[in-house]
């Protein structure tokens, strides 16, 4: 998704990414709150300002 948000911005205007990836975390991995947030830290997507 954040490929796709890159190259087709105006296509997917309407997806926020960091519910996305958290829904995708928990989904995918089974992980809790507490787990999602050290994998969205881990990414570092705030610090390279994607999410």
């Amino acid at each position: 998704m954040i490929e796709a948000k890159a190259v087709y911005p105006e296509r997917f205007s309407d997806v926020e990414l960091e519910p996305w990836i958290r829904d995708y975390f928990v989904e995918l991995y089974g992980t809790n709150e507490t787990k999602t947030d050290e994998l969205m830290d881990a990414l570092m997507l705030e610090y390279l300002e994607i999410v």
